[in-house]
Formats: C-alpha cells, sequence, structure tokens
C-alpha cells in the first residue's frame, strides 16, 4: 500500500494519503454526518425525477434546505481545523494546506449544490456536483487524518521523552537516585498508558490494537521488577545476576515502548511482539482431510485422489506420533493413538476401494456411505485420544505450579548455593514444561484468537523463567540483603502472574469434558498409588500421591467454577456449583486430615499401622465428588453430543468399587443411554453417522 511520511517535530509518522487510509473509529465518526448529508444531496435527483407540480417545487426547497446543512457543516470543520492548526504551530504547514484545501473544495461544493438544487433535473449539474462532493469529502478526510497524527504525534512523544527517563535510569549509581528517576519514569508510563489506551480503543485494525494492548500489560508488569532490579543492582554491582535481572527489565520496557511507537508510526510491530498465532496445524489438517474424503463417485480419479489423501494422512499421523511420544504421555494412551492412526488409515483404504468400485455409478452403494462413515468415526477417535493425550499433559504440567518456585526460592532464602542450583534446574525444567505443554495444546486448537492468547502467554513465561533463576541466585550470594529479598519478590509476583495468565489461556482451549474425564482417571490412579502406598508403609509415596489428588481436585474445582461463572445462574448452573462444594469443603478437608494423619504414622519408626479399609472409603468420597461433578456438568447435554471414552468408564466389579467406593445411581435418560451395551449405542451412532453423511451430499 503506497504511504508517505509526514515529519512532525522531528517524527516521522507514516500515513496513506494516496489511498486516504483511515485508521482511528474517532475519524470515522466525525466523517459520517457530512458523508450522509453529501450522500443524501446528491441522491435527491432520481427521486424528483419521478415527481411534478408542486411535489416538485418542495423538492427544491428540501435540496436548499440540504445545501444550508452541508455549507454549515463544511464551517465548522474549516473552524475546528483553525483552532487545532493554532494549538499546534509545529504542524502548521501540513494543517494549513489541508485547511486550504477543505476551503476551496467547499466552496466548490457550495456553489455547485446550489445550482443543482435551482434545477434538480440538470444532469449536467448534477454530475459536477458529485465531483465537487467527491473532492470535498477527500480533502475532509485529508483534514481528519493530518489532524489525527497531530494526536498520535504527541503520544509518540512522550514514549520518546519515557525512553530518555528509562536511559537514565540505566545509569543510576546509588539508591537515591534510583528512586528519584524512577520515580519520574513511573509518572511518564501511567501517562502514556492512558493515552495508549485510549489510542488502542480507537484504532481500527484488531492486530494493532492488540499489540498495543500487549505492550500496555509489559509495562505495567514490568516496572516492578525494574524497580527491585535496579535497586538490587547498584547496592550488588559485583554479582552478575543482578546485572542480568536489571538490563531484562530495561529491554522489556524498552521493547514495550518501541512496539507501542511502531504501531502508532505505522510500521509493523507483529514480530517483535509475539502477539500472533494461527490455528492448531494437527486440528486444521483433521478438519480438512474430513472434509477431502467427500468426493463424488463419478468425479473420482484414482491415480490423483489416492496419493493425495494418503501424503495427507501421514503428514497427520506424523504429527499425532509427535504428541503420543511425548514423555508425560500414559503408555495406554499412546497405544491407543497408535491403534487409531492404523484404523484410520485401514478405513481410508476401505474408502478409496469403495470409491474405486462406485466409479461411473449412477448411484453410490450404501457400502460407500458406510466406508465414509468409518473414516469419520476414525478420525473423530483419533481427535479425541490426541485432545486427551495433551489434556494428561496439562493435567500433570499444571497440577501444582508453586511447588518449584517456593522450593528455588527457600534454597535461595537461606543461602544453600549448591541446593539453590539443583532447584533451579528443576525450576527451569518445569517452565519449559510448561511451554511445551502451550505449544502442545495449540496444535490441537481450530480457533486463531484462542492460539494467539496462549502463544503470547507461553512466550512471556519462557522470556522470565531464567530472569526467575537469576533472581534467586542473586538472593542466595547476599541473602541477608533487602534489596536483593525485595527483588526476588517482584521477580516472584511477576512468575506467578503469568503462569496465572498462561493457565487461564490453557484452560480456555480445552473443554471442560474432556479434562473431567482426563482429571477422574488421574484421580482413580493416584487413589490406587495411595493405597499401595499405605499396604507397602510408603511414606513418600503416599504423601505425593495424596498430594497430587489434592492438587487435582482443586484444579476441577477452579476449572468448572470459571466455566460456570461464563452461564446465566440457573437450575443446572448451581447443580454444578453445590457438586463443587462439596468436593472442596467436604470430601477434600476429610481426605487431607486423614492422609496427613497416615503419613505421620507411617513415617514412625518403626512405621504405624493406618486402617486401609477407613483409608480407602475417605479416598472413595473424593473420587465420588469428582465423579458426581461431571455428572452434573454432562446433565445438559445431548446423549450424541457426548464423546465417551471407554477407558473412563469404570469397571463395576467388586474389587474395584471397594477401592473408590459405590457409583451414584442416576435415574434419568441420559443415564440410561450411557449406560446401554456397546454394541446398541454403536448401531445407534451409525444410523446418526449414516444420516449426517447423506445431509453432507444434499447440502453440497
Amino acid at each position: 500500500m503506497p504511504s508517505t511520511d509526514c515529519r512532525l517535530n522531528g517524527l516521522v509518522l507514516k500515513w496513506d494519503f494516496r489511498d486516504m487510509e483511515i485508521r482511528s473509529k474517532s475519524v470515522e465518526r466525525t466523517l459520517e454526518p457530512l458523508v450522509k448529508q453529501v450522500t443524501t444531496l446528491c441522491a435527491t435527483d432520481s427521486e424528483r425525477k419521478e415527481v411534478h407540480g408542486k411535489k416538485k417545487v418542495s423538492g427544491v426547497k428540501k435540496a436548499h434546505v440540504l445545501v444550508a446543512t452541508v455549507e454549515k457543516a463544511i464551517s465548522m470543520f474549516v473552524e475546528k481545523g483553525t483552532e487545532i492548526r493554532n494549538e499546534n504551530p509545529e504542524a502548521s504547514e501540513q494543517l494549513g494546506s489541508a485547511l486550504n484545501e477543505v476551503k476551496a473544495t467547499g466552496n466548490d461544493m457550495v456553489n455547485a449544490s446550489r445550482e443543482f438544487a435551482a434545477d434538480p433535473t440538470s444532469s449536467n449539474r448534477r454530475v459536477t456536483m458529485i465531483k465537487a462532493a467527491r473532492a470535498l469529502l477527500s480533502s475532509v478526510t485529508r483534514l481528519l487524518i493530518v489532524a489525527d497524527m497531530i494526536d498520535v504525534q504527541y503520544i509518540v512523544q512522550r514514549m520518546k521523552n519515557a525512553q530518555s527517563t528509562l536511559d537514565n535510569l540505566n545509569k543510576a549509581t546509588s539508591q537515591q537516585e534510583v528512586q528519584e528517576k524512577f520515580r519520574d519514569f513511573k509518572k511518564q508510563i501511567d501517562h502514556l498508558d492512558q493515552d495508549a489506551c485510549r489510542r488502542a480503543a480507537d484504532l481500527k485494525d484488531a492486530s494493532q490494537s492488540d499489540s498495543i494492548q500487549a505492550a500496555r500489560a509489559v509495562l505495567k508488569t514490568t516496572c516492578p521488577m525494574l524497580h527491585s532490579a535496579c535497586k538490587a543492582y547498584v547496592r550488588h554491582p559485583e554479582i552478575d545476576p543482578a546485572r542480568q535481572n536489571r538490563d531484562f527489565a530495561l529491554k522489556q520496557m524498552s521493547m514495550a515502548l518501541t512496539n507501542i511507537e511502531n504501531v502508532l508510526s505505522g510500521h509493523d510491530s507483529s514480530q517483535n511482539n509475539g502477539f500472533h498465532g494461527a490455528s492448531g496445524s494437527l486440528a486444521a489438517a483433521l478438519n480438512e482431510f474430513d472434509h477431502r474424503v467427500f468426493v463424488e463417485p463419478g468425479n473420482y480419479n484414482s491415480q490423483a485422489v489416492r496419493p493425495s489423501l494418503e501424503a495427507e494422512l501421514e503428514r497427520i499421523i506424523s504429527g499425532a506420533a509427535l504428541i503420543a511420544d511425548s514423555t508425560n504421555t500414559r503408555d495406554e494412551r499412546k497405544n491407543k493413538i497408535v491403534q487409531e492412526c492404523n484404523a484410520v488409515r485401514q478405513a481410508l483404504q476401505d474408502l478409496l476401494s469403495e470409491y474405486e468400485r462406485n466409479a461411473g455409478a449412477k448411484e453410490p452403494s450404501e457400502k460407500l456411505d458406510i466406508a465414509l462413515v468409518n473414516v469419520g468415526h476414525r478420525t473423530r477417535d483419533l481427535r479425541r485420544h490426541l485432545r486427551r493425550a495433551i489434556i494428561d499433559h496439562i493435567s500433570d504440567s499444571f497440577l501444582d505450579t508453586q511447588i518449584p518456585l517456593l522450593l528455588l526460592i527457600d534454597a535461595a532464602s537461606r543461602g544453600n548455593m549448591e541446593e539453590t542450583e539443583q532447584n533451579a534446574s528443576t525450576f527451569l525444567e518445569h517452565a519449559k514444561k510448561l511451554v511445551e505443554v502451550a505449544a502442545m495444546t495449540c496444535k490441537m486448537c481450530g480457533e486463531g484468537d484462542y492460539v494467539k492468547m496462549l502463544n503470547y502467554a507461553a512466550m512471556q513465561v519462557e522470556k522470565l523463567a531464567p530472569q526467575v533463576v537469576n533472581a534467586a541466585r542473586l538472593l542466595a550470594a547476599r541473602h541477608k540483603s533487602k534489596p536483593a529479598q525485595e527483588n526476588m519478590d517482584a521477580f516472584k509476583e511477576a512468575w506467578e502472574e503469568r503462569v496465572h495468565l498462561l493457565t487461564l489461556a490453557v484452560d480456555s482451549i480445552i473443554t471442560l469434558d474432556d479434562f473431567l474425564a482426563v482429571s477422574e482417571a488421574h484421580i482413580v490412579e493416584d487413589v490406587k498409588n495411595c493405597i499401595q502406598a499405605v499396604v507397602q508403609k510408603d511414606a513418600d509415596l503416599l504423601d505425593h500421591s495424596a498430594g497430587a489428588i489434592r492438587g487435582r481436585s482443586l484444579r476441577v474445582c477452579q476449572v468448572v467454577d470459571a466455566e460456570m461463572e461464563l452461564r446465566p445462574l440457573d437450575a443446572y448452573c448451581t447443580r454444578v456449583k453445590q457438586a463443587v462444594v462439596i468436593l472442596r469443603e467436604t470430601a477434600l478437608p476429610q481426605f487431607a486430615r486423614k492422609a496427613e494423619g497416615a503419613v505421620e504414622k507411617i513415617s514412625r519408626k518403626p512405621p504405624g499401622n493406618v486402617d486401609v479399609d477407613d483409608f480407602i472409603d475417605v479416598c472413595g468420597l473424593v473420587h465420588k465428588a469428582v465423579q458426581d461433578i461431571r455428572h452434573a456438568v454432562l446433565m445438559n447435554r445431548d446423549p450424541g453430543d457426548i464423546d465417551s471414552d471407554e477407558e473412563y468408564e469404570y469397571e463395576r466389579d467388586s474389587e474395584k468399587a471397594s477401592a473408590i467406593g459405590t457409583k451414584q445411581q442416576e435415574d434419568n435418560r441420559r443415564e440410561l443411554m450411557q449406560r446401554l451395551p456397546e454394541e446398541e449405542k454403536k448401531k445407534i451412532q451409525e444410523q446418526i453417522d449414516v444420516f449426517k453423511v447423506v445431509q453432507h451430499k444434499i447440502r453440497t
């Protein structure tokens, strides 16, 4: 797109004058009334050609009224433009030129309109008026754009001043100097934040608005770290992690300012702010594959279609294999993914064979429809296993995001350098896992906006993790230093905030049904481990497994509560919330007391005895409460919408029942549907899917 560089007070702002690009909503709103008035005036001609006599005279009178309205609007634009020019002498040349153009085109428009109003039937006068109207609108648009650029100039100038103050803060050599310069910088940032917020809301381009909002968030969250890091550095310049903390905060602030300036000045900043993303590659590939398997039998070409679909499926299977081979993927889940990949391969071969048999046939055979249904079944099952494999990772990695951080800070606050380094490795590994899981989650998400948010949150976590470790190393080296302690607190708070945002971004992508199914299965695994630990008197395993049960249960409460907050408070929502309350306030406290007592008894020398049956019962309370939440959530689902997973439907033999407690009896239509034998459910689903195939053919 062609653009023009406009210099205002030493600043270069890019703007497209040739295409009259309007970037802000306020310019559009200001221009809209004049556009409407001019359009109405130009549109009266065709209406008046159909009227005669007195009606014709009234039309003339109406045209004169419209001319007067347009003339008044032009006068107001000129008056307002003159005020802006007087208030901004540095831009008087640009504003003066735009004003003169508005005056000239305004006079032409008024004269042409008056002539047209005197004789609305004249086509020549109408053409002249339309040309004058276009010139007027173009000149007024240019005036508004120049005035808009003045507003941008002031914001950019404030950013230049803030950057200058930031550079001075970098040169501070004493605590007092840091305090004084940071106070000045904070005031500038507060004013700049208000201007940037207003500008972001006014921008028409959503991506530009997102870039400014992302930069604003960085400025806000980095300010406390900048303050503490600068104080820590001037107090301990000999400690390299202190310098790295300060340099990181300075760079983050400087980049955020630069990104805002780039957006305001018309430059592309999308590569620098990390606020980008598209739909998940694997999800998109599966969707595309599902669409492409529908081929008109008469148009089927084996040499073209077969290799294309086979190659596309192999790319999908390669992506699925990466998820299956990930560290936290359960063996059972990995086997399921491998089985479904092979099943999709076979289903595709069966479908292609049916296409070849039906080539040239007037009506496709029923076997072809069944083959299409089978491919749909298999890709749906593969999707489910991939989604839930990813949620396996999410459930494990986001189980307790606090522990690695707290262990790191504890070692550092005691001045234990060796333990700090050990915990730093654990912390960085944990942070790396969070980022990897976020990237994996993006692969199976079909919503670009959600992927964009998750990518951005993961990028912020990835950037901050090494600096949290540096803050801990500084504290370990100077564990009695107040600036070092305050610096650690600032980086701890920033880390917790960014991990919280990452957790929210992940939770917004995964479905509640999948999350609850996986969480319930994981809790059953942890219950088994708890019971095994009690029997074997293994205090460490019991403590770890009991902590996992508590962490997963609290995550269930957190995620379900957040989901219910988005819904109106109806009977369904109330039931779900009541189920959450039972888990959080009744089942979990009882379990925690029993688990804590059991750990204490087993840790004795010699180990004490724990009532296994009593412990099994309290574990069953937690599992049943989680299961009740899942059942309450599924109550508003249609049976056909429930994507069941056999490994999450527990066997009803007496041994397992004694381990996890009795199941709740549900006497309603949905429960009856779920209890149907698998063969019956498959038959019903096949009928539904055949109907969907026919429906798809009708639509296409």
